[in-house]
């Protein structure tokens, strides 16, 4: 992979269209958060991983930080929650990838068969999963230069429409402050849609001159990334009003509204292109996270399982296997406790997107700690500044992190859902002990000298 292979991989994990209705729920307001969460999260975020990816460029990424900052043990808990937060994501794209298909094709579909769907993609995407890098490497590549052309053609449908028939949303200086109420709730799924730099790191193995090629790389992903989404946005929410805009209805809405009832082949042709992306997006995101499990699992501080490697293609196959049944058990299980498809697909979105963030709060304390214990190391890419700089700039990102799940478990202006916050936090204990339990018994295993049946077995 050279950089303009992770250009587009960047692109393909961090241009997440299928949280792009989410973000637009905030509604005109969401301008001034894309702009502020770019500067107090995005650029310290890409410095942080750009540092540490190009200081310690072993395939682990996070995973390896972490061990070198704080230890086998939180490394191994790290491993855990950053892969398990994946499996758990997976079904909420391809909720919305089923939800788009029947909105498009059988509007009457029902919820059971639109989770049947659902299910099929999984299947499908676990095996792609177990592919060579020289095969899978594409899906992200053609994925991201999908995401670009189908966020040019919203644009340019929405400025179509604002300049025809008008704004459904109201752009002034008012309109686009920011407001505390039930909107904001969705800041999250802003700084989810601009988090992840740091899975490239974990390809590093694949990559040439990753000291030359990642922070050249994040510098033009970066810029890529914050305009299309500026852009993307305003598609939407010129086209569709704020108060009917649904999480999964929303895009096919938007097509509509753009290009009417009589071009459905253009509507069908966006249609699938989207659930294209839904499906690379996953496999983009699912191939870091398998690699730090498998560099975990070898390592002996997750169960042998997630050290298994295909002998062909070097994929890290027992991850793969192994999140894909978990992906299918989480969609059956909250399958039960939800009323429709698009209930089930934020309570599934909020409770993986927490997963998702608790590993960061641990790598930007990592990455200060590094700086203190390992101040030797060469940096070919360094942080500029002072202690008090380098502090702010690992300190602003964690900050967000916190609000951000704040906002997830209590959402500002809404009454307190208990039956909601309860099954949020359930949810988290569970994940989060069961994680513990494993890494604690591997590392038990270790002590008492195991560690080198495993390593054979490897």
């Amino acid at each position: 992979m050279g950089t303009f292979d992770i250009v587009l991989y960047v692109i393909s994990a961090l241009l997440f269209l299928d949280q792009l209705t989410a973000a637009a729920s905030v509604g005109a307001q969401v301008y001034f958060w894309w702009i502020f969460i770019a500067v107090v999260y995005v650029v310290p975020y890409i410095l942080v991983v750009a540092e540490l990816a190009t200081t310690y460029p072993n395939e682990g990424g996070i995973y390896d930080w972490i061990k070198r900052a704080y230890g086998a043990r939180a490394a191994g808990n790290l491993s855990w929650l950053y892969w398990i937060n994946m499996m758990l994501f997976v079904p909420t794209a391809f909720l919305l990838f089923s939800g788009v298909f029947a909105q498009l094709f059988f509007p009457d579909m029902g919820y059971v068969a639109q989770a049947s769907i659902c299910i099929g993609l999984i299947v499908l995407m676990t095996l792609a999963l177990c592919q060579d890098m020289k095969f899978a490497k594409w899906l992200p590549n053609i994925g991201a230069i999908l995401k670009l052309l189908f966020i040019i053609i919203l644009s340019v449908g929405g400025i179509y429409v604002a300049m025809t028939k008008g704004s459904a949303t109201e752009f002034t200086t008012e309109t686009m402050m920011p407001q505390w109420g039930a909107g904001i709730g969705f800041l999250a799924m802003v700084v989810f849609n601009v988090s992840g730099w740091d899975t490239i790191a974990c390809m590093s193995r694949h990559i040439k001159s990753p000291e030359k090629s990642i922070p050249k790389g994040f510098a033009i992903a970066g810029v890529v990334v914050i305009v299309m989404y500026l852009f993307a946005t305003a598609g939407i929410l010129v086209s569709v009003p704020v108060e009917e805009l649904g999480l999964i209805n929303g895009f096919v809405d938007t097509f509509v509204s753009i290009f009417g009832n009589n071009n459905a082949l253009i509507i069908y042709a966006l249609g699938a292109m989207l659930m294209f992306t839904f499906f690379t997006n996953n496999v983009t995101w699912c191939m870091a996270a398998n690699e730090a499990a498998m560099a975990a699992g070898q390592e002996g501080e997750l169960p042998s399982v997630f050290a298994k490697m295909h002998p062909k293609t070097k994929a890290p196959i027992g991850a793969a296997l192994l999140g894909g049944a978990i992906s299918i058990a989480e969609v059956i299980l909250y399958g039960f406790m939800a009323k429709d498809a698009e209930e089930l697909f934020w309570v599934l979105l909020a409770f993986s997107t927490i997963i998702f963030f608790l590993p960061y709060l641990t790598m930007f304390s990592a990455f200060l700690r590094l700086r203190k214990i390992d101040g030797v190391a060469h940096r070919p890419f360094k942080v500029k500044g002072g202690k008090a700089m380098v502090r702010l700039i690992a300190l602003s990102p964690f900050v967000v992190i916190c609000a951000c799940i704040w906002f997830l478990l209590v959402p500002p202006g809404e009454p307190v859902d208990s039956l909601y916050l309860t099954s949020l936090l359930v949810g988290c204990v569970i994940t989060i002990g069961v994680g513990m339990l494993m890494v604690n018994r591997c590392l038990a295993k270790m002590d008492n000298g195991e560690g080198e049946e495993i390593a054979e077995s490897v």
